[in-house]
């Protein structure tokens, strides 16, 4: 996809699948290839949500909380900024603005 296709976008959502460690693993790469196409003005305040799917498949479930969380910790290391910036809802279900 183009640069067209990302033009004029106010924020990105990018999903991960609960059961398959890789998907979640590529969301920096994810992140950086909008990031390059879009070139916004301001990309360290670009707004991302990340969301977590099937998350209905508890027991195929392979990332977990505490890989998020890791996640979370690398992206902030004050935990005050760091919950301004990341919007957690419940720990099966969480949504991450980054």
């Amino acid at each position: 996809m183009g640069a067209a296709f990302y033009r004029g976008a106010e924020c990105c959502a990018l999903v991960f699948d609960l059961t398959d460690p890789k998907t979640f693993e590529t969301l920096d790469q994810w992140k950086t290839e909008f990031l390059n196409q879009l070139n916004p003005k301001d990309p360290e305040n670009f707004p991302f949500v990340i969301l977590g799917n099937k998350c209905d498949k508890e027991g195929e479930r392979k990332v977990f909380n505490y890989f998020i969380d890791r996640f979370l910790s690398k992206k902030s290391s004050n935990t005050a900024s760091r919950r301004e910036t990341f919007l957690i809802s419940r720990p099966q279900r969480r949504t991450i603005l980054m």
